[in-house]
């Protein structure tokens, strides 16, 4: 653990100590000469290091995958030695198979894998892995062994190195084996295995049970009729967060000069992080050419307007301000001025955390209760300072004006932490959209529907909107108004997967 001002960790940024002092060397010295007060030697390389050279960073790259070896060896033998199993013939139960045999394995039976695709290649790759015996290695053995030495030639297979055609004797070992010398790929471990495992793991947005036809499919690969009654496409299990502790507020302290008045606190950033929004000027200021245009949540622009306009003026023309821009304040007779780096913004929060020095935005949502009043819903969001002051919040979100005093008029329908489960209802469609963009994937930009299972994942108290997951993480939407959804229901999911409705439930005090 290391004490340090907010102030100087935020300037430090992702730099080493020596490229964070640059050219001042009193402040390297003085570093240097704390630093050699430790007794760890090893802590002392590490924080005088001054070159950290690509050869460094593939060193600690090795490192965390050694620790990574040694983490699925531990695991290994856990099992091994712990995991309760029925009795068997074999001798063993549990079996670590190397990461590039599965990735081979795919690609010699057809399976495509696009991690963008979401969280379902987990799935097939523990599929894959189930099917790796004893056996199937010997079979990828013979296989190979195969390719390499038989080549086809006139609807024969000639030896490369002799140039003799196979024997018969070889033929039979090949046909024993389960070796298909005609085919280019290696045996599948049991028939329809590649179309079964295509079956389970297809896209379940929209329906969590198989058709018919997708039914009588199963009963051809050899499901019995019990079997396809209970079966259902695969639904990935995730953790919820109900982890009471974490920071109250957010470390960046912040004036409160006008918050009473309009819940809005004063902070200092750099000019880097300032952006152009579309709504015009409140405040009308001379020689603006562009009044139709302002920039985003910038502290009273009157106060100094020749540097508020010039700083509009380019952020209209280039986008944003990089970091290595020397912006220089304005005089009035037009010449340049002092360079400018910080200005201040407002920060909108109805729920702040006052301090002697400050007012500070809270920090991590802990959960977000859900109430329903005349057909809506409305939400109130928990934060981790109401968990340590053991009072429950009695407010709802309310878009752009005071929040609103729960009443016996508002109904309580259930809390709802990181990754718990929910249905959404809509009138109108509902979309999702893809979150990543691979050329090999096959998957559809966005999804319409009425009506989605998904994860909630957090809340924005400023648009009164939640943040929700498809149940593979590779579609999401993030401003899903939940005022005027026909309902959303509360679900739990186990950990292999069984979707069913959570019971009713009353407010848990904190």
């Amino acid at each position: 653990k290391v004490l340090v001002l907010v102030s100087e960790n935020q300037n430090k940024g992702d730099r080493t100590p020596y490229e964070y002092f640059g050219s001042d060397e009193e402040k390297w010295n003085k570093f240097v000469a704390r630093v050699g007060l430790l007794k760890n030697k090893e802590k002392k390389t590490f924080l005088l290091k001054k070159n950290f050279s690509e050869d460094v960073q593939k060193e600690y790259i090795n490192r965390n995958l050694n620790d990574t070896q040694y983490m699925a060896r531990f695991l290994f033998n856990l099992f091994k030695d712990n995991l309760q199993l029925s009795p068997s013939k074999k001798k063993k139960q549990v079996r670590s198979v190397n990461g590039a045999v599965t990735s081979y394995l795919r690609k010699c039976w057809g399976i495509s894998k696009v991690r963008e695709d979401g969280d379902i290649h987990h799935c097939i790759d523990a599929a894959v892995i189930a099917c790796v015996s004893d056996g199937q290695i010997q079979k990828i053995t013979e296989f190979n062994k195969f390719k390499e030495i038989f080549v086809p030639h006139n609807e024969m297979f000639v030896n490369r190195l002799t140039g003799e055609v196979i024997s018969e004797e070889e033929k039979n070992e090949l046909e024993k084996n389960g070796i298909d010398m005609l085919s280019k790929r290696l045996p599948l471990p049991y028939p329809h295995f590649v179309k079964e495992l295509k079956l389970r793991t297809r896209d379940n947005y929209l329906n969590n049970d198989y058709s018919q036809e997708e039914k009588m499919d199963l009963v051809g690969f050899g499901y019995e009729s019990n079997e396809v009654a209970m079966v259902k496409p695969v639904f990935v299990s995730r953790m919820k967060t109900v982890k009471k502790t974490g920071a109250i507020h957010e470390e960046t302290m912040m004036s409160l000069r006008e918050y009473d008045e309009t819940k809005k606190l004063i902070k200092t950033v750099s000019i880097e992080k300032l952006k152009l929004g579309n709504k015009p000027e409140i405040v009308m200021l001379k020689d603006d050419s562009h009044p139709e245009v302002s920039i985003e949540d910038y502290y009273r622009p009157q106060d100094d307007r020749l540097l508020y306009l010039k700083l509009k003026e380019y952020l209209i023309e280039h986008g944003s301000i990089a970091p290595n821009v020397e912006f220089h304040k304005p005089k009035r007779d037009g010449t340049d001025g002092p360079v400018v780096k910080k200005v201040k913004k407002y920060v909108y929060t109805t729920n702040c955390v006052k301090t002697p020095n400050g007012g500070a935005a809270n920090d991590k949502m802990f959960r977000v209760d859900v109430f329903r009043k005349a057909g809506k819903y409305y939400l109130c969001p928990v934060y981790m300072s109401d968990v340590y002051a053991h009072k429950l919040p009695n407010k709802v979100i309310a878009i752009n004006k005071p929040w609103i005093d729960i009443d016996d008029t508002f109904e309580f329908q259930f809390s709802l932490y990181q990754n718990d489960l929910i249905k959404i209802k809509s009138k109108r469609d509902i979309e999702l959209k893809k979150n990543f963009n691979n050329p090999n994937s096959k998957k559809i930009d966005s999804i319409l529907a009425k009506e989605f299972l998904v994860y909630y994942n957090s809340t924005n108290i400023h648009t009164a909107a939640i943040f929700v997951k498809s149940y593979d993480s590779c579609y999401n939407a993030e401003g899903l108004g939940v005022k005027n959804l026909l309902s959303i229901e509360k679900y739990y999911v186990d950990i292999m997967g069984k979707v069913y409705k959570a019971p009713k439930e009353e407010r848990k005090p904190l």
